[in-house]
């Protein structure tokens, strides 16, 4: 694993611990489905988690890049809220 700064919703290391079995495992009989096809997994499984748990505790917001998806969430969460209120 490469040195990062932790963040809050990185996976603690008795998580991890708990986890990582289920997730290896998982990776184990995945790859065995996969005849031996292909390149062995190049990312971390604690890392793909800590990713994972970053975007839950966060939110995904949508970035400029992705041609004014921003703004057409933004609007869309907005007319949410408007018509809640009418219920």
């Amino acid at each position: 694993m490469n040195a990062r700064r932790p963040y809050p919703s990185d996976v603690s290391d008795a998580r991890w611990e708990l986890i990582e079995p289920v997730l290896a495992a998982w990776r184990f009989e995945r790859r065995g489905r996969a005849l031996d096809l292909g390149r062995p997994p190049e990312h971390d499984l604690r890392e793909i988690m800590n990713a994972i748990l970053y975007v839950d505790r966060t939110g995904a917001y949508f970035s400029e890049e992705l041609g004014g998806a921003s703004e057409e969430l933004a609007q869309w969460l907005q007319s949410l809220s408007v018509n809640a209120g009418h219920e």
